[in-house]
């Protein structure tokens, strides 16, 4: 067992070996949403909605014209490019935002993908925030030049994480400007 292989809540952690098995896409977000007796909504069990929705709502357009431009310059990547932990000896580790934003499993990565609420789809908003990244690419902008050196990880491990959890569910688009950023930036997929 790897330090990636420690379950949360039942659940196996991003990177486990056994993925969890890939489920459809709602494209209906005007159901009437209730909460459980935890504090999340019944139609919200990883709690995507009050971590994701204001901060894409805030600055999703901000971070896409700045990767369009070829420079990230404010701060942003924690939500708008998730990734699974930090994980140090088994034991998650990193900033209070770092944690507050992290995809801790498979199912809470394909959930994020799936979640359109109160005008934003996360998935458009990733799509094409990785599509900037690859025409920044593709007009000689440097990866690290264009993330910054403290983000250049964040975005690799994020790139990693969606290439992974698209091609187990069949997001031939997602999963193809991923592989394509990734071979740009040689990382291994």
């Amino acid at each position: 067992m790897n330090d990636l292989d420690a379950s949360h809540d039942g659940q196996r952690v991003i990177g486990a070996e056994d993925a969890v098995p890939a489920t459809s896409p709602s494209d209906s977000d005007s159901e009437e949403r209730t909460t459980n007796g935890s504090g999340t909504r019944d139609d919200d069990p990883h709690d995507l909605i009050s971590r994701f929705i204001r901060t894409h709502q805030s600055h999703f357009a901000r971070a896409l014209t700045e990767i369009k431009n070829g420079q990230k310059r404010s701060c942003w990547s924690w939500y708008l490019l998730p990734a699974a932990p930090w994980i140090v000896n088994g034991v998650e580790s990193g900033s209070y935002t770092n944690m507050k934003y992290s995809l801790r499993t498979d199912e809470q990565a394909k959930a994020y993908l799936r979640l359109r609420h109160d005008g934003v789809d996360l998935r458009r908003n990733y799509l094409d925030l990785v599509t900037a990244m690859r025409d920044s690419l593709s007009r000689g902008v440097k990866f690290s030049s264009m993330m910054g050196f403290l983000d250049d990880p964040k975005a690799r491990a994020s790139l990693r994480l969606f290439e992974r959890i698209s091609r187990e569910v069949g997001d031939e688009e997602l999963n193809g400007i991923c592989r394509e950023v990734m071979s740009m930036i040689k990382e291994a997929f």
